[in-house]
């Protein structure tokens, strides 16, 4: 187990150590990698399953990308690693079945994302870590937030709103996210 400061906080800049470092933390978890001490901090409601979700820092997006490839008996390959270390902002990804919003809310400051997509290439592999996955009937939606608008040693809000007007809200403390 990799020891933690008491304060990780979202790292904007990692070094190529720090890649290292979340490389060689999926690939020992690449199992468990959602549950693990690193990465449980990340997720909200109940993810990998439905209606969960995931805040993909980029130590965090490189963990579980390198936690699937290991269990697809391969390896991260420089090219993952290229497109992650070169977003600028911190994806928050969704599981569900469902259209819906996702917006940030720091301090009094609403944040809406500068980028969504759907279907995130990691859809192909969560049955890995979902026996009960569906790859037909599920969809990723991914926001993007530009870091250069969040503090990473402050919660926020994740504000999820569907298509019926129903919301949801998560409070994740991003200084505890590596």
């Amino acid at each position: 187990m990799l020891p933690m400061t008491s304060v990780e906080a979202i790292q904007v800049n990692l070094t190529e150590e720090d890649v290292q470092e979340a490389v060689g933390y999926g690939e020992k978890y690449s199992r468990t990698i959602f549950s693990s001490i690193l990465v449980d901090p990340a997720r909200f409601g109940y993810w990998p399953s439905i209606n969960g979700g995931l805040v993909r820092s980029k130590f965090i997006d490189l963990a579980v990308k390198a936690a699937m490839r290991k269990a697809q008996r391969q390896r991260i390959t420089e090219e993952d690693i290229r497109e992650v270390m070169d977003c600028n902002a911190l994806r928050v990804m969704m599981r569900t079945r469902e259209d819906v919003t996702i917006s940030l809310k720091q301090g009094g400051k609403l944040i809406e994302p500068e980028d969504v997509s759907y279907k995130d290439a990691c859809c192909e592999l969560c049955e890995l870590f979902d026996a009960n996955a569906d790859k037909t009937t599920h969809e990723f939606v991914t926001a993007s937030f530009p870091y250069s608008e969040l503090n990473p040693a402050m919660v926020v809000t994740v504000i999820i709103k569907d298509a019926d007007g129903g919301t949801q809200r998560h409070r994740m403390n991003l200084s505890k996210i590596k």
